[in-house]
């Protein structure tokens, strides 16, 4: 999903690939004077107290549901509707401009970092950086009655660089910031906070072209922000902009991204250097054999091409007296089970004995607070999972696994961070033999990550009936639903 590529993307041939980060202090604060930036095109009736009584995060969970396109291949890949954007700014929606002006007036506020510690300020600034990129480029979507394709039609006079170097954009109080500031600049900035150290996020900074990594269609949370950087780094390595081996010749083929940010990716502790990153998230070795070129970086915007017809999620930001379906209703029918989480997020789907490699999720975990013997069911897993095999071959399955009060084991344990690991371990068995395990993850009493760890194992025919010959393992983020307790 991002990528500061835009920050530093600089290329073999220097009168093509710019670097983005400018040292010229005698530059502009802004050379972008024929672009609209939308700064003052806000009214009294943009206001939506119900949309204003919201947090960022929900709100740009509204506008990223609705703009964000999720495309239909076997890996997780998406792209931006740049020219529904443009329609609904142009024809002046009422609910779209109350969305903006209420996102807008959450990331400008002088108060947006009160009580923010350093994770929660990553996630701000990501989320305000991604949001002023996107909407920098659906409010000049059009020149000449014709959209743009690229990137670089946004200022052709003066090139890509200064759409990033200029001071222009207002951001927790601070007036006049650039992208690049709010990135990496020397102090309060994504890459700045986490002490240049976490290459993660070098794949969350959102730049809308091509050769980006991959974006979310959701807001970064503190709450799962360590599940979704792994999520966007282990699945923009999927992508073949971002990373490509030719057998023939031995060569890898990179992204720009690892030689301008080599310095981050050499700082981070758990995974020190390139190849090691690499590693980590798609157990592929570079050798010392093998010969590394970079892509050429392509500027083309990453719009999507649906012909579908778009509307607004109203789900949460409509103003009727209708409540919004209720999470994992589907699964509710019987009174005693209440649903406790939704389960989306693959943090983590290889297998190393299992051809299918798990891409999606939709599974709900549900309790049974009245649960009172050993016998008595206290937990269901229920859902399905989507399996890609090879890129093309899909296989979805249906996951329900109704758990009993004798089956669950509840510990704790601190990590080395400080931070309270509730550990629910469970055993499932029935024709096949499932073991599962869902981890909350606290820090003075606070909510910080949930995930839903699942192992089933396999019997295939075979004249050993009772050897198992496969085995999936997968990893899901998960987000609490709130709901009242007993």
């Amino acid at each position: 999903m991002g990528l500061l590529l835009l920050l530093q993307a600089c290329g073999v041939e220097k009168t093509i690939y710019q670097p983005i980060l400018s040292t010229d202090s005698s530059e502009k604060e802004n050379s972008l004077s024929n672009l609209d930036f939308g700064q003052s095109d806000s009214s009294e009736d943009d206001s939506n107290p119900e949309l204003q009584n919201q947090n960022l995060e929900s709100l740009l969970d509204q506008f990223y549901n609705s703009f964000i396109h999720i495309n239909d291949s076997g890996n997780f890949s998406s792209s931006i509707l740049f020219e529904s954007l443009y329609n609904f700014k142009k024809n002046r929606d009422a609910k779209f401009n109350q969305l903006e002006s209420a996102i807008l007036e959450k990331i400008e506020s002088p108060n947006a970092l009160k009580g923010r510690g350093p994770q929660s300020k990553i996630a701000f600034y990501l989320n305000a950086y991604n949001f002023h990129l996107i909407r920098l480029i659906y409010l000049n979507y059009m020149k000449n009655g014709q959209a743009i394709k690229s990137l670089s039609e946004l200022n052709p006079s003066r090139g890509r660089k200064d759409i990033f170097s200029a001071k222009v954009f207002y951001v927790a109080g601070r007036k006049e910031l650039s992208l690049n500031e709010i990135a990496q600049g020397a102090t309060d900035s994504v890459l700045a906070l986490s002490g240049r150290k976490d290459p993660r996020l070098l794949f969350a900074l959102n730049c809308a072209t091509l050769s980006c990594p991959i974006i979310l269609n959701q807001a970064f949370q503190e709450e799962k922000l360590n599940a979704q950087l792994d999520f966007v780094a282990s699945n923009s390595l999927k992508s073949k902009n971002i990373l490509r081996f030719e057998a023939a010749t031995n060569t890898f083929y990179l992204s720009y991204l690892f030689k301008d940010f080599a310095d981050v990716f050499d700082a981070n502790p758990s995974h020190t250097g390139m190849k090691a990153f690499i590693k980590h998230y798609t157990s592929i070795s570079i050798t010392n054999s093998a010969q590394i070129n970079y892509n050429n970086f392509d500027w083309t915007l990453n719009r999507a091409t649906t012909n579908e017809p778009i509307t607004l999620d109203t789900t949460i930001i409509s103003t009727t007296d209708n409540p919004a379906e209720v999470p994992c209703s589907e699964y509710t029918a019987d009174k005693a089970f209440s649903p406790r989480a939704i389960c989306r997020l693959v943090l983590q789907g290889e297998d190393s004995s299992y051809k299918y490699t798990v891409e999606r999720g939709n599974i709900c975990i549900l309790r049974n607070e009245k649960a009172s013997t050993k016998k008595d069911i206290a937990m269901r897993i229920v859902g399905n999972i989507e399996e890609v095999h090879s890129g093309d071959k899909v296989n979805r399955s249906l996951i329900d696994l109704k758990i009993k009060s004798r089956d669950i084991k509840i510990g704790h344990k601190l990590d080395n961070n400080g931070l309270k690991n509730t550990i629910t371990e469970f055993s499932h068995k029935a024709r096949e033999v499932t073991s599962g395990k869902t981890t909350l993850t606290t820090h003075n009493d606070a909510f910080k990550s949930f995930q839903l760890n699942i192992k089933q194992r396999f019997r295939f025919f075979s004249l050993d009936l009772f050897q198992w010959k496969n085995q999936r393992n997968f990893t899901l983020g998960c987000d609490l639903i709130p709901v009242d307790m007993p």
